[in-house]
Parts: C-alpha cells; structure tokens; sequence
C-alpha cells in the first residue's frame, strides 16, 4: 500500500510539474487553427507567432502551425497586441551612406512616435563632407502600412563645403547647431514583430554656425554662416 501510495503521489507531482511549463502539443494546419483554436485569419496575417486563450502558435511555414499549450496565462493580451500591429519598443541599427556610416537607437512610443539618437559621418563625393550628433523624431501617419515616416533631428555637427576656387577660398568648414529634416521608410522582414529591418533614409542637414575657411598658407577669419549637405543612407537592424 505505501509503495501504490508512493507512486500516486510521484504521478501527481510530475502532473502538476507538467501543468507548470510549457508543452508542446501539436503541429495543426492554419485551417485548423482557425476551427479548433479561434484564430482570425487577420489574426494569422497579421504575424507568424501569437499567444491566445492559453496557447501560443508559431508559423512553420507552408501552411503549418505549432501549437504550444501556456500554463497559467491566458495570452489574449499578447495575442491582441500582436493582431494590432503593435511595434517593437527598440530598433538598433547600422547606418551606410556615401562614403561613410553610423549608427542609431530609436525608442517606439507608439505606432505614430518615435525618439531616439544618431551619430554619423558622410562624404559625399568632393561637394559635402557632414558629421553629426543628433537626438531624433520620427512621425508615422499610417501610409504605406505604417513604414514611412517623417522625421527631424536636431543636435550638433559640421558641413565642410568646396570654396569659390579663388586664391583665397580653397575650402570651408561650418560647425554649429545641426538640424535635419528627414524622410524615409522603416521595413521589418518577416511578419514576426520583433526581428531584423531595413531603413532607407533620405535628409538634408542644415547646419548654423561658424563659417571658417582653409587655404594653403592656414585659417582665415571666421564668421556666422547657414550650410546644408544632402545625405542618402540605409540602416540595417534589429528591432525587439
């Protein structure tokens, strides 16, 4: 009796064990999850990974779906979020342009906001020469599913320009307030809402401050001076 009594109480624990963690049950078609599970078929567009009612679902690709019973969560707010189009909080990227490259974070407030920072150089061919330092903006109106933005940065940098190719103006440097109006567009890969995403970004940086020209013999006088550059980049990263 104790050794019957013994083994009922190991079958209860590894019961209750069970019950604790995830298990995975089956690998059933997106027909199927819509019939047995409840899922929308905006649901499964929306994203190749949701939480509802308990479970979780993963797409596997051809029309197959894994299904991962969650003990004590219900995931209808994960599952809400994900159908929504919710995006990720960070997005990390590299930056590639004309010559140069840099680096930006970009804090998600909500679908239509954006905060963040940038540091760059660019070279653009013999015409601009830019670098900078920026905290940045980001709108997104909700064109073009919700990837386009309007941006503005504003922070501090630099915009050498060719000269007037006398014998006195050889080449000149302004350095100052940089601001930067924006345009671009913010592409994730995949429909899993965190993961990798492309940025094509197009800007022009203005920058005030102190004009200062260079020659061969050394600095000129300087003096207050309003410069643009044009700047063409793609960012490459990770949003999560």
């Amino acid at each position: 009796m104790t050794r019957v009594f013994s083994m009922k109480k190991a079958m209860i624990l590894v019961f209750l064990v069970a019950l604790s963690v995830p298990i995975f049950a089956v690998v059933v078609t997106s027909d199927d999850l819509t019939s047995m599970y409840g899922v929308t078929y905006e649901e499964r567009q929306s994203s190749d990974y949701l939480e509802k009612d308990g479970y979780s679902f993963e797409y596997l690709g051809e029309g197959k779906w894994e299904v991962t019973r969650l003990s004590g969560s219900s995931g209808s707010s994960s599952s809400r979020a994900a159908s929504s189009g919710t995006l990720p909080r960070n997005w990390i990227s590299g930056e590639v342009n004309f010559f140069g490259g840099g680096a930006r974070y970009d804090f998600q407030i909500n679908n239509k906001l954006s905060v963040g920072a940038l540091v760059y150089y660019n070279w653009f061919f013999f015409i601009w020469d830019t670098w900078g330092i920026q905290a940045t903006g980001r709108f997104y109106p909700g064109v073009m599913g919700n990837t386009f933005y309007a941006g503005f940065n504003f922070g501090f940098g630099a915009i050498s320009s060719l000269g007037a190719f006398t014998d006195d103006d050889w080449w000149y440097r302004t350095t100052g307030v940089l601001l930067t109006p924006a345009l671009g567009w913010k592409i994730k890969i995949g429909r899993r809402p965190t993961g990798f995403f492309i940025n094509p970004d197009i800007s022009v940086p203005i920058v005030f401050g102190t004009k200062k020209y260079y020659d061969y013999w050394g600095d000129q006088d300087s003096k207050f001076n309003v410069d643009w550059s044009f700047k063409l980049a793609v960012n490459f990263g990770f949003a999560f």
